[in-house]
C-alpha cells in the first residue's frame, strides 16, 4: 500500500477522536490497528470499497451478519462494537470502519509472557469452534491464521474476524492443504488441516516440517505436497504431537472435521496435569502414558448427524475427484526419522554429562565442607585449650581423615564396580544404559578404553551402528595410535552393509577428536570417495 494512502487511514482514525497504539496490518484493501481514546482500546479495521452503492451494501451486509454471528459467540469471536462510513466525502473509493473489542494480537502476547501448553491447546479448540460458527451463520471464512488471533484476559484466546477477502488469502502457504493447490478441493478435512498446521508450527518453533533435511524451501514445500507423514513437532506432550501430525497428514489419514478435532483437544487438556497445562510449551516435550491411560488418538467415536449423513454424497463426489496416490516413503523422510534418533541420543547423552558433573560437584561441596569443619575445629581448640588439648586435636583429626578415605572408598567402590556393570550391560544387549555408565566412567577421568572397545564392537555385530560414535570418542589417543585397523575394520564393515551414511557419522566424529583420529578419519573419506 502506498504511503499516501496509509497516512489518509491515519488522518481519518485520528479525526474520530482515536489515538493509535500500533499499526497490524496494511494492505491496499484493509488496515487493522490497536487504537485507543481516553479510557479504552479497541482493534480498529478500516476496508477499502469502491464508493458504488453495489459494493457499499455488500460490505454493510457482510458486517452485519458477522456481528450478528460474533455477538451469538462472545467466546469464540472479538465482538464487534460499532461500524459506520469514514471519510464520506462522495470520493471514487471511501473506507468502512469497525470498531472491535480489545485485545493482545498473537505477536504482543508471545512477547509479553510466551505461549504455555495450555494456550495451544485452547487455540486450536478456538479455531475449530470459529469455523462451525461461520459454517453454521453462513459466513465464508475456510482457514485462520495468526493474525486473527488475540488474547483477552479474563476471556482467553478469541478469534478476529477480518472483512477484506485480501486478509484472509494472505494466510501463510503452510496452511493451504496439498488438495486444494493439486485439485482446488477445500472441504472439511482441509479445515482440519488448516488448523493443524497453524498448532504444528506454534510447537516447532515456527519451522515447516521437513525443513531440516531439505535444502532448500522449495524442496520441503514439496515434500509437503507430497503427502509425506510429517516428523513429530518438537514441543508438547507425545500424545499432543501425534493429534497435531493426524491433523495435518495425508487427506485419508485426518480427522474427519473440526468438531473432532476440537472434542479430542478438549478431552486431553481435562486428562493432563496443570503443572504441564501452565508450563511454557517452547523447550518442554512430556511423556503423558500416564495420565492419557487408555486413550488413543487414532480410534475417536464419530456421532453422525442427519446433515453429516447427507453429506456423504458431496464427500462420494470428493474422493471421485481426489486420486490418493500411495507413494513410497522418500529418503528424505527416512533421513529425518533417523536425524531425530541421534538428537534423542544426544539429548540422553547431555542429561548424562550433567548428571556426572552435579555428582562431581557434590563430592567437592563435601570435601570442601571437611575441610572448613577441620580448620575451624583445630582453631577453636588452640584458642581454647593451647597446647595442652594437642592430643585431642589429633584424634579429630584422625576421624576425619577416616571420614574422608572412607568417602573415597565407597567412591572407588562404585567406580571399581561400574567396569562390571558396562561389561554386564555390553553382554545383555542393554547399550543405552551401557552408554550412560561408560559416560559417566569417562567424565571421573578415568581410561575407558577396553570398556569402550567393547561396546563398539558388540554394536558393530549388532548392526547398532549409531552408537558407535559416541563410543570412539572416549578412546585415548595412546590407544588410538597403535589400533589403526580397529577403526578400518569398523567403516569397512559399515560400507559393505550399505550404511555409507553411518560410516560418514563415525569419521565426523573422529574428525571432530582430532588427533590421530581425525588422520584417519580424512584418509578413510579419500579412500571412500575415491572408490
Amino acid at each position: 500500500m502506498s504511503g499516501e494512502n496509509g497516512e489518509k487511514r491515519r488522518e481519518l482514525i485520528r479525526n474520530a477522536g482515536y489515538f493509535i497504539h500500533t499499526e497490524l496490518e496494511n494492505t491496499n484493501d484493509i488496515s487493522i490497528y490497536c487504537i485507543g481514546e481516553k479510557q479504552n482500546s479497541y482493534i480498529l479495521q478500516l476496508v477499502h470499497v469502491f464508493n458504488e452503492e453495489k459494493h457499499r451494501r455488500e460490505i454493510e451486509n457482510r458486517a452485519e451478519s458477522v456481528q450478528k454471528m460474533t455477538a451469538r459467540y462472545p467466546s469464540v469471536f472479538l465482538r464487534y462494537l460499532e461500524k459506520n462510513w469514514m471519510g464520506d466525502n462522495g470520493d471514487f473509493q471511501t473506507e468502512f470502519m469497525i470498531k472491535m473489542q480489545y485485545g493482545l494480537s498473537m505477536e504482543q502476547r508471545m512477547m509479553e509472557k510466551g505461549l504455555t501448553l495450555e494456550d495451544v491447546i485452547q487455540i486450536g479448540i478456538k479455531c475449530a469452534e470459529a469455523l462451525e460458527a461461520c459454517k453454521k451463520c453462513g459466513i465464508p471464512a475456510k482457514s485462520i491464521d495468526y493474525r486473527m488471533l488475540y488474547w483477552i484476559p479474563e476471556e482467553g484466546w478469541k478469534i478476529g474476524f477480518f472483512l477484506a477477502d485480501s486478509v484472509e488469502k494472505l494466510v501463510r502457504k503452510e496452511f493451504i492443504p496439498p488438495e486444494w493447490i493439486q485439485n482446488k478441493i477445500y472441504d472439511k478435512k482441509s479445515e482440519v488441516y488448516n488448523i493443524g498446521m497453524l498448532l504444528y508450527l506454534l510447537m516447532n518453533e515456527d519451522e515447516v516440517p521437513f525443513l531440516d533435511i531439505c535444502q532448500t524451501d522449495e524442496e520441503a514445500e514439496e515434500m509437503r505436497l507430497s503427502s509425506a507423514k510429517p516428523p513429530l513437532p518438537l514441543y508438547g506432550t507425545e500424545t499432543l504431537k501425534k493429534i497435531v501430525r493426524k491433523a495435518c497428514s495425508a487427506r485419508q489419514e485426518r480427522y474427519e472435521d473440526v468438531r473432532q478435532l476440537r472434542d479430542i483437544l478438549e478431552k486431553i487438556s481435562h486428562m493432563l496435569p496443570q503443572n504441564w497445562l501452565v508450563s511454557e510449551i517452547s523447550g518442554h516435550s512430556y511423556r503423558d502414558e500416564e495420565y492419557m491411560g487408555d486413550f488413543n488418538e487414532e480410534k475417536i467415536d464419530n456421532k453422525i448427524t442427519v446433515d453429516e449423513e447427507n453429506e456423504k454424497v458431496s464427500e462420494s463426489k470428493i474422493a471421485e475427484k481426489v486420486k490418493e496416490t500411495k507413494v513410497a516413503t522418500p529418503k528424505e523422510y527416512i533421513k529425518a526419522q533417523e536425524r531425530t534418533e541421534r538428537r534423542k541420543v544426544k539429548e540422553e547423552e547431555k542429561k548424562v554429562r550433567e548428571k556426572v558433573k552435579e555428582e562431581e560437584k557434590k563430592k567437592k561441596q563435601i570435601e570442601q565442607q571437611l575441610k572448613r569443619a577441620k580448620k575451624e575445629e583445630q582453631k577453636k581448640n588452640a584458642q581454647k585449650n593451647g597446647n595442652k588439648d594437642r592430643k585431642d586435636l589429633m584424634i579429630i583429626i584422625g576421624i576425619i581423615a577416616a571420614v574422608i578415605l572412607v568417602i573415597a572408598g565407597i567412591i572407588t567402590g562404585v567406580k571399581s564396580s561400574t567396569n562390571n556393570k558396562i561389561y554386564s550391560y555390553i553382554d545383555s544387549r542393554t547399550y543405552g544404559t551401557a552408554m550412560v555408565e561408560l559416560q559417566e566412567l569417562y567424565e571421573s577421568g578415568k581410561n575407558v578404553d577396553k570398556a569402550a572397545e567393547k561396546y563398539a564392537q558388540s554394536c558393530l555385530e549388532d548392526r547398532e551402528y549409531k552408537r558407535i560414535p559416541a563410543a570412539v570418542q572416549m578412546l585415548s589417543e595412546e590407544y588410538c595410535e597403535t589400533n589403526k585397523e580397529f577403526f578400518e575394520n569398523m567403516i569397512k564393515s559399515m560400507v559393505e552393509d550399505d550404511k555409507e551414511s553411518r560410516a560418514y557419522d563415525l569419521l565426523d566424529a573422529m574428525e571432530a577428536c582430532g588427533g590421530v583420529r581425525a588422520e584417519y578419519a580424512s584418509e578413510f573419506r579419500s579412500s571412500m570417495e575415491g572408490e
